[in-house]
């Protein structure tokens, strides 16, 4: 009896940078996570993967500015309004740097993924699509690798996010995900000062603008309450605007202000920062 392998034809195809942000996706990828192809260019990856298995993608993402070569991973797959299902995802890395003379690592890191579903098989001396970017029968599964500890400042740390946006929701909460940062997120400011009687976040991220109150008046309420709790959350001001004024929000309570095109890293680094400046 043949052993099987994953079916791969059309072959779900997928290019993401080094924090796992998607970059390029064709029509089978867009298939299989059933949603349109544009909007996948943009969203990081992690959205897809089940909660169970992020941990573990989170891990590989962070090894693969380490190693050179292609791996094979297993991850559970959750495509919008439906089931979740297996996947064997086949991937490789290209080091992209504007100075030659900057080796991989140092350089970017695009990440090139063949996504297979394993809830079809076919056997294993079925022939490719001719033209086909990575070969499986030159690929070698792995085991994971051991996983890289977190930065101090992120290992437990705890965020709430209020914004009025399904989708930044859920944007912001894979790309916290992903680093092993707990989230919480609610939809207006009035949930989140309920929110706030039972979680206790490390650091609050609000929308400036929102339908049922503003940011604004959000962080005035947050640090009029701090003054009779005695204690002090770091807070960060979201904007879509590119008119927002900075210094409008550090005055009205935030400690920093971040636009919401920022990259993905740049979300981390500034809760790591701020996470720093409480813990010292």
């Amino acid at each position: 009896m043949s052993r099987c392998k994953p079916v791969w034809s059309p072959i779900a195809y997928l290019v993401t940078d080094a924090d796992g942000v998607i970059l390029e996706a064709n029509g089978a990828s867009a298939q299989l996570l059933n949603v349109p192809q544009a909007y996948l260019v943009g969203k990081p990856m992690a959205r897809y993967v089940a909660e169970g298995d992020r941990s573990a993608f989170r891990t590989h993402l962070n090894q693969l500015s380490y190693q050179r070569g292609s791996q094979v991973w297993q991850m559970t797959v959750c495509p919008r309004g439906k089931q979740p299902f297996a996947t064997e995802w086949h991937v490789a890395t290209l080091a992209v740097s504007t100075k030659p003379d900057i080796p991989h690592p140092n350089g970017q890191i695009e990440i090139r993924i063949a996504v297979y579903d394993l809830s079809h098989s076919q056997p294993e001396n079925s022939q490719l699509e001719p033209g086909a970017v990575m070969q499986p029968s030159n690929l070698k599964p792995q085991t994971s690798p051991p996983a890289l500890p977190l930065p101090q400042s992120l290992d437990g740390l705890r965020v709430l996010v209020v914004e009025d946006e399904a989708d930044i929701r859920e944007f912001v909460t894979a790309i916290f995900e992903a680093h092993g940062i707990g989230v919480k997120t609610v939809s207006s400011a009035a949930a989140a000062l309920e929110a706030l009687e039972q979680f206790r976040p490390d650091v609050l991220l609000s929308d400036i603008r929102m339908p049922d109150g503003d940011g604004y008046g959000l962080i005035q309420q947050v640090r009029a309450l701090e003054i009779e709790q005695g204690r002090h959350i770091p807070a960060v001001a979201m904007t879509a605007y590119l008119e927002e004024d900075r210094e409008k929000a550090i005055k009205a309570g935030f400690e920093a202000h971040l636009h919401k095109l920022a990259r993905p890293i740049e979300w981390v680094e500034l809760i790591a920062q701020l996470a720093r400046q409480v813990s010292h």
